[in-house]
């Protein structure tokens, strides 16, 4: 996908989550940081950071990497990311990544499967990946329909 990265705050999981179904690497700090630990672990990942905070903001020196994030709902929020850094959603890039720890999805064969997933979901698909990470399994269920939908709605060029 792409090679910008994002750190999001303690304040902005579900913008995270969705930035994850989108393909991009977003880190996400579940617990608060101190601005200035915030900033250091942003920079020496090379990543962009994603606050609500704009203390955060003034702290961060005259050209800071951060996107102030001002909408409260999530599919708002990934707007405002998405024009702040002109930003398009590359075709292929939605549900590359581990919804859970941010980890690249892999391939994995169904025959590795059979104790992991339902009979059913390993008779109906082909395609399965799984996270080197964390371990789940994910394949192309409704859930993937709905969340794409959703991504046509809110992103599709007008």
């Amino acid at each position: 996908m792409t090679e910008i990265s994002f750190l999001a705050d303690s304040m902005l999981g579900k913008l995270a989550k969705w930035l994850r179904i989108l393909g991009y690497d977003t880190a996400y700090c579940r617990v608060p940081l101190r601005d200035a630990e915030q900033l250091r672990k942003a920079r020496a990942e090379g990543r962009r950071v994603l606050t609500r905070s704009t203390r955060l903001a003034r702290c961060a020196g005259p050209k800071p990497e951060i996107c102030i994030i001002k909408a409260n709902d999530p599919l708002q929020q990934v707007r405002e990311v998405l024009s702040h850094y002109h930003l398009v959603i590359a075709p292929r890039a939605p549900m590359t990544r581990c919804l859970i720890c941010n980890r690249e999805l892999i391939p994995i064969a169904p025959a590795l499967l059979a104790s992991r997933v339902p009979e059913y979901v390993l008779a109906t698909r082909q395609l399965f990946l799984t996270c080197p990470g964390c371990h789940r399994v994910f394949w192309r269920g409704t859930h993937c329909r709905n969340m794409e939908e959703r991504i046509k709605q809110h992103f599709a060029e007008p």
